[in-house]
């Protein structure tokens, strides 16, 4: 009987520790580990200078990305299983939405971002597993200071509290649509609590059984 093999994917605040943990898995499970590529967006330091220019172009990179990721993932998943740092429904139900409530895209390019998702999603695979970080606002601001990227030095706690109003919408409306685990990072800080890398491997141990 061949093996069965899974996707997981993690959604979470700037800074929540997503990447950490899906290196965790795939060290831990031999899991395929699809990173986010956020250097080679070169619109990125641009954008956080200047959202109302480039917030568009931005988003539109990180979803082709996404999108590309997520064919390779699908072919992946004929020999391996697979964790990505960043799920696609971050930059399309989240990122994006964040951008039309501050006005930084037009109603045309909402539309385009989202019609460029939904007609490649229906041919690429949704996650076995969604794994939701959940960190206040105010704990991430000191995290993003922390790993000394240079152009996420003034990303704003009002911009992380509206970012965190469309996570807590999304997993909730999704919540029996897919499978999400939520996990409070404050309280299980496997970034850097040995104790709780351990069992945070254990939570995701108990899901693949």
């Amino acid at each position: 009987m061949q093996k069965k093999r899974y996707f997981i994917s993690f959604i979470g605040g700037i800074g929540a520790g997503k990447t950490t943990g899906a290196e965790l898995i795939s060290k831990s499970f031999g899991f395929t580990l699809v990173r986010e590529r956020f250097p080679k967006n070169n619109f990125l330091p641009y954008f956080y200078k200047d959202m109302k220019t480039w917030a568009f172009h931005s988003q539109l990179f990180f979803l082709v990305e996404k999108l590309n990721q997520l064919i390779f993932i699908k072919n992946e998943l004929k020999k391996n299983s697979v964790v990505q740092d960043v799920s696609v429904y971050q930059d399309v139900f989240m990122y994006m939405e964040v951008q039309r409530v501050l006005g930084n895209t037009t109603n045309k390019e909402y539309l385009i971002n989202h019609s460029i998702y939904k007609k490649a999603a229906a041919f690429l695979p949704k996650p076995d597993l969604l794994i939701y970080l959940k960190w206040s606002p105010s704990t991430l601001i000191s995290q993003i200071k922390n790993r000394g990227r240079a152009y996420e030095k003034n990303i704003s706690l009002s911009y992380l509290n509206l970012l965190n109003g469309f996570l807590e919408k999304w997993v909730a409306k999704n919540s029996k649509k897919l499978r999400i685990l939520t996990i409070d990072t404050q309280k299980l800080n496997f970034a850097k609590n040995h104790s709780h890398k351990k069992e945070f491997i254990k939570m995701v141990k108990s899901f693949l059984k």
